[in-house]
C-alpha cells in the first residue's frame, strides 16, 4: 500500500503518464507509431484514455492494497476485444501493459520521497502481480473476439 501524499501525487500525474505511454509506445513500437500516423491523432487519442483508465486501476489498487476488482477486468478485457477488432495484434497490446507498467514504476520511485527498501519491494510485488491479473484479462478479451468469429462446423 501507499500512502496518502504518494497516491494524491500519482492522481495528479495520471494525464501526464498516460500522455508519456501514449508518446512512448508510438516511439518504441512501429504499430503505435503507424496507427498515430494513419488516423490523425485519434489513436493516440484513445491510447491517452486507455492507459489513463489502466494507470487509475493500478493507482488505486495500489492504494487499497488489491488487485483490480471484476468491473475492472471487466473493462480492461473490453478494451482488449475493441483492440482486436481494430486489428492491433495481441502482442502490441501486451507491450503496451508492460510500458505502462514501466511508467507507473519510473512514477512511484520518483515521487516516493523517503520511502525505504521495504516498500520498493512491495511496489514491486504489486506491478508484477497487477500485470498477472491484467494480461490474462487482455488475452481472453481477444480470445472471446476470435471465438466469435468461428465459423460453426
Amino acid at each position: 500500500m501507499i500512502d496518502a501524499a504518494l497516491y494524491e501525487a500519482l492522481l495528479e500525474r495520471l494525464p501526464d503518464m498516460a500522455g508519456e505511454v501514449a508518446d512512448r509506445l508510438v516511439a518504441e513500437l512501429p504499430l503505435y507509431s503507424r496507427l498515430s500516423a494513419d488516423t490523425a491523432g485519434g489513436a493516440a487519442a484513445d491510447i491517452r484514455r486507455v492507459a489513463e483508465q489502466n494507470l487509475r486501476f493500478f493507482v488505486r489498487g495500489f492504494r487499497e492494497g488489491r488487485l483490480p476488482d471484476a468491473a475492472e477486468i471487466a473493462e480492461i478485457r473490453g478494451s482488449a476485444a475493441l483492440r482486436e477488432e481494430k486489428g492491433i495484434p495481441l502482442e502490441a497490446v501486451i507491450a503496451a501493459y508492460h510500458l505502462g507498467a514501466r511508467v507507473a514504476w519510473e512514477a512511484a520511485v520518483a515521487d516516493m520521497g523517503t520511502q525505504d527498501l521495504a516498500w520498493i519491494v512491495t511496489a514491486q510485488d504489486h506491478l508484477i502481480r497487477y500485470l498477472q491479473a491484467v494480461v490474462p484479462a487482455v488475452a481472453a478479451g481477444y480470445e472471446q473476439r476470435w471465438s466469435g468469429r468461428k465459423e460453426p462446423k
